[in-house]
């Protein structure tokens, strides 16, 4: 009994040692690399996929040892700070099992304070492998275990899915933020999400749990939305494509499932005509997958949503005491009134400030702006970049780039970081255009640009 002891307590420590050695050794090797020195590092010591599933073998019982003393770490620091959880709801026998946490993205450390909620072990999944070198989140996150690739990479995307499908099918839980960046947009609740939890999900057979999160300063506020299975929605969304095709019938809205396939045949038909192609109702697996993704995506919208609604109603109760009990049965022009108070003192620089603070965390503010504006359209292999991804990108433009504008940011970078890092797209872009040459000035001929075509500036830049 005392050799098993010793033997874990070794084990343990040998665990720990070889995590800190490593941290330090990428601290010092990266030490004044640039971003993308750093991403051109991660790809040359990123663990295979053999060499992950070992490490998650060898030191399954380790890591869950290790987990209450990272997570009491968490708290401590919580308190520290003065943050506070707010919790709508939650439901901890959901992660009995392993699952696929999917959570909204609102800050840096939103997977830490998901953690401090739900008090269970999981592997983060996440796309900034550069943002990471240097800092503590590295060395708790690598005594954690998480899967990090990156993003403008296919190949290490689904490298990081069959990491994550393989920690899933060794009973770990994973936490992913399917909407894959911070959500800048103003008046979008939710970016539409990628495919890698809904396919590792019907993978696996297990279940997606929907995490609606969004912070206020030092309040981080959760809502738990009912664990979605994958597997069965699709396999019941098949079965009833089958007999809407067996009795022509693609009109008339019926049941949920019928809602769902006939609003993603309407985005389809809107698809088609803007590309001036064929429209057909036939689907494969990757339709099912991307309507699964819409499910899940109104899903956390609605979680999201939730919060706001009752953040709300919390703040006017603190302002209004007498209307608590009576909130609801209050008449709605009444509420108007009280929301309109509220809505009067919303600052104009209110939506900027929010971004500022959202990215302040991170070492490359600009590269994290860049990327959350950047639409990444899916391919028929449910990836992205597809070989027609320019017009794909050009077509999901969201216009609204208000309080946030991509060129405007651009435009605030010196001129030598400037040319150094999109000189060359600028000027592949503006030498397409009859007013602009190709030797004239980057910042002159990026003020002159267009949206799309600032778009297509990022693009090129990520391709090279």
């Amino acid at each position: 009994m005392n050799k098993t002891i010793k033997h874990g307590r070794f084990r343990t420590l040998n665990y720990v040692t070889s995590q800190v050695r490593k941290f330090l050794d990428d601290a010092r090797n990266t030490r004044g690399m640039t971003y993308q020195q750093k991403i051109d590092y991660w790809h040359k010591s990123k663990p295979s996929l053999e060499e992950f599933e070992a490490h998650l073998v060898s030191y399954q019982r380790v890591r869950k040892k290790i987990f209450p003393f990272l997570l009491r770490i968490i708290k401590l620091l919580k308190i520290i700070e003065g943050g506070k959880n707010v919790v709508l709801n939650h439901r901890p026998e959901v992660f009995e099992d392993a699952v696929i946490l999917c959570s909204t993205h609102d800050e840096s450390i939103d997977y830490e304070r998901i953690m401090a909620v739900i008090n269970r072990h999981t592997v983060f999944f996440h796309n900034e492998p550069e943002a990471l070198y240097g800092t503590v989140n590295d060395l708790f996150l690598s005594l954690n275990v998480h899967i990090c690739f990156d993003a403008f990479n296919k190949e290490d995307r689904r490298l990081a899915l069959a990491k994550m499908i393989a920690a899933l099918k060794l009973g770990d839980s994973v936490c992913i933020y399917p909407e894959g960046v911070l959500n800048f947009h103003p008046s979008v609740i939710v970016n539409h999400p990628y495919l890698g939890a809904i396919i590792a999900a019907s993978e696996t057979g297990k279940k997606i749990v929907p995490w609606g999160y969004e912070s206020y300063g030092k309040q981080a506020w959760h809502n738990q939305g009912e664990a979605f299975d994958v597997a069965d929605y699709i396999k019941d969304l098949k079965a009833k494509y089958k007999n809407m095709v067996a009795n022509d019938r693609f009109e008339e809205k019926g049941d949920d499932l019928e809602a769902d396939l006939l609003n993603y045949y309407a985005d389809k038909k809107m698809e088609s005509q803007k590309l001036g192609t064929e429209f057909s109702y036939e689907l494969n697996d990757f339709d099912f997958n991307i309507i699964a993704a819409y499910k899940l995506r109104d899903t956390l919208a609605t979680l999201k949503w939730g919060i706001w609604e009752e953040k709300q109603r919390r703040d006017m109760i603190k302002r209004n005491p007498e209307i608590d009990d009576a909130w609801h049965q209050l008449p709605e022009d009444k509420k108007s009134m009280f929301i309109a108070e509220q809505r009067g003192e919303i600052p104009a620089d209110y939506w900027q400030r929010v971004v500022e603070a959202r990215i302040k965390h991170y070492p490359y503010e600009d590269e994290i702006l860049t990327d959350a504006l950047v639409n990444r359209p899916y391919d028929r292999e449910g990836d992205v970049f597809s070989q027609n991804e320019r017009v794909a990108l050009k077509l999901g433009l969201d216009p609204l780039l208000s309080q946030i504008n991509l060129k405007q940011t651009l435009l605030k970078l010196d001129d030598e970081t400037l040319d150094a890092r999109f000189g060359y797209a600028i000027s592949m872009v503006a030498n397409k255009k009859p007013k602009m040459h190709i030797f004239d000035n980057i910042r002159t001929n990026l003020q002159r640009m267009t949206a799309e075509e600032v778009f297509e500036v990022i693009l090129i830049q990520r391709q090279h």
